[in-house]
């Protein structure tokens, strides 16, 4: 399967029309406000799933980039994703391969949906880093459905 096949279906499982452009990206709105990127590779077999997580917070900034590496340990905080920091932008984003080739249809449903969780996990959480005590970078435990 290539990437412009798999993101088509993804957009009819989803009941939307989503296709990559000519710059072999798409951009997929969850819910009111959650925006994730998806870009295709130039040999068509892998996507990149990514979203801005927040600006890097102000204050505490070595408590806050400890708990985004802790969390990115093992994937213990961000499941198949990784936290990194933009080099143009400098906000925290949250990003994610995904290899299209030999994957159930279903495969990249489950991966967006997984993605998201842990993007709108991170959102909700990034500002309180610097703020209150440094916690444990926890797995996001709600589930939700993808809703578009």
């Amino acid at each position: 399967m290539t990437n412009s096949e798999a993101v088509r279906q993804l957009g009819q499982f989803l009941g939307l029309e989503l296709e990559l452009g000519s710059d072999e990206a798409a951009e997929l709105i969850v819910g009111e406000d959650l925006s994730i990127l998806i870009s295709g590779d130039p040999d068509g077999s892998r996507l990149r799933f990514t979203g801005v997580v927040a600006t890097f917070p102000e204050g505490d900034a070595a408590s806050a980039a400890r708990t985004l590496l802790k969390a990115n340990y093992d994937g213990q905080g961000t499941g198949a994703a990784a936290l990194a920091l933009d080099p143009v932008s400098e906000d925290v984003v949250l990003t994610r391969a995904f290899d299209v080739a030999n994957q159930a249809a279903d495969g990249l449903s489950a991966a967006v949906e997984e993605f998201a969780n842990y993007l709108e996990f991170w959102q909700s959480r990034l500002d309180s880093l610097v703020a209150g005590p440094a916690a444990d970078p926890a797995t996001p435990t709600a589930t939700a459905a993808l809703r578009v």
